[in-house]
């Protein structure tokens, strides 16, 4: 049995028993005692997998907004799927299933009150999170995506949304005069930290991507941009944000290419202003 095959059935052995299990985290453990800085930036999400209880490898049983937005935070699952906790950047993060592994999950975001902040309009936003990539994420015929922030879906009039597809990194916007999207020049590294952010400037989108260095510090991040018509970016209150994988409207996971995230994410944003 490969170290990975031990790992997932372990885990699997506490759940049905009841209990957690302090399992190793997929990604590469950064040397040093200090921690990475805390983000405490204003935001209208933000999503740091803290101060729920539990260690790592327990299962993720609720996620609150950091945020300044009234939202409703849910961790949905299909077939088994499970949110474990992990360790982040600092502190705790959100393990999602491994490829090959049984079921889907994803961390759902439904925006509450009379103003949709996460719905930007044509003003300046941003949104981005921190990630860790296992080291196999694609070659299946059902999960070669892998998704870690997403609001609405591609054939939708609007559409923000953060991938890792086959190792790349990309971002796309969509409004209602047209789409852009950027991309990264060169695959991640797997199983280490990055910070990866997407913010619309008028027609330009840029990608910013830093890599997490041994002494629990960000690398100078490097930036791609595009530029094209986008338009408003407008969502109706029941389209949700999603962390992990593809969401459809009414909160389910999709049932076809559901785009797991296979890995480790951390301090999720969406914000005005950027």
């Amino acid at each position: 049995m490969s170290a990975r095959a031990r790992r997932v059935a372990t885990v699997a052995v506490a759940l049905l028993a009841g209990t957690s299990v302090a399992c190793t985290p997929q990604q590469t453990r950064l040397a040093g005692r200090a921690d990475f800085p805390v983000d405490d930036r204003p935001r209208e999400l933000r999503l740091d997998f803290e101060g729920g209880a539990g260690t790592p490898g327990a299962v993720l049983a609720g996620v609150s907004n950091r945020g300044t937005h009234p939202v409703v935070v849910d961790v949905t699952t299909e077939d088994g799927g499970r949110v474990l906790l992990d360790e982040g950047v600092p502190g705790t993060g959100a393990r999602f299933p491994g490829l090959g592994e049984d079921g889907a999950a994803a961390v759902v975001v439904r925006s509450q009150g009379g103003r949709d902040r996460l719905s930007p309009g044509l003003v300046r936003f941003a949104f981005g999170a921190d990630f860790a990539l296992d080291a196999e994420s694609d070659g299946t015929g059902t999960d070669d995506g892998d998704n870690l922030l997403q609001r609405g879906l591609f054939a939708d009039g609007s559409q923000l949304k953060l991938q890792v597809d086959h190792g790349v990194v990309s971002c796309r916007v969509a409004g209602d005069r047209g789409a852009v999207t950027v991309s990264a020049r060169s695959a991640v590294e797997r199983e280490r930290w990055y910070r990866a952010s997407c913010s619309r400037h008028g027609r330009r989108l840029v990608l910013a991507l830093a890599r997490a260095r041994p002494d629990r510090t960000w690398s100078p991040p490097s930036r791609v941009s595009a530029v094209g018509r986008i338009g408003a970016v407008v969502f109706d209150p029941a389209v949700p944000v999603a962390v992990g994988a593809k969401v459809l409207p009414g909160g389910v996971i999709a049932a076809s290419d559901p785009d797991q995230f296979n890995g480790a994410v951390d301090n999720v944003y969406v914000d005005q202003g950027g």
